[in-house]
């Protein structure tokens, strides 16, 4: 009688060969989720300068905007434009994205500056080296008639390195 059937070595071969495809997979499936993660916060960082500019601009033409400024709120408010930027951008519109897109910042990978409490990716500051994964909205206080919005995006640590964040600049007249 013949026993039909895999040899023991047979089954190791095929064994080993499974093991060295899912080893490869693994590491190609790493790479495609960090670079997926780095996509992601930069299509964030082109939405926040972006909306910016649509504020900016509707502030330009009408005088006044309508925004969710309150943070965890679906109600709209008329904001006047003119008046103190420095206020202006911080609170209403970083309260207005954050209500408008729901970003918030569930990777436990990234390292946030509130420990829990705000994990909204939009955030009044300057860029940290530590703070990867978030957008920071900054418009420093000056006296001048031009105005400068601030957007700094790390991506990737260390957020020093200039590869490894975004910055850009929207600069007005003061309405």
């Amino acid at each position: 009688m013949k026993n039909k059937g895999f040899t023991l070595i047979e089954l190791l071969v095929v064994v080993a060969i499974i093991g060295t495809l899912a080893a490869v997979g693994v590491v190609a499936y790493n790479g495609y989720t960090s670079n997926a993660k780095v996509t992601k916060i930069k299509s964030e960082h082109r939405h926040v300068v972006n909306e910016v500019k649509l504020i900016i601009t509707h502030c330009e033409l009408a005088g006044s905007v309508q925004l969710m400024s309150k943070l965890n709120s679906t109600n709209y408010y008329t904001h006047v434009c003119f008046g103190n930027v420095q206020a202006f951008f911080p609170e209403y519109l970083i309260n207005h994205i954050n209500n408008q897109l729901g970003w918030i910042n569930k990777s436990t990978s990234f390292n946030s500056p509130w420990n829990g409490k705000n994990l909204y990716v939009l955030q009044e500051g300057n860029m940290s080296n530590n703070y990867e994964g978030f957008v920071f909205l900054w418009v420093p206080s000056n006296s001048n008639k031009q105005v400068s919005v601030h957007i700094h995006t790390c991506f990737k640590s260390p957020c020093n390195n200039l590869s490894n964040h975004s910055e850009s600049e929207v600069v007005f007249d003061q309405w």
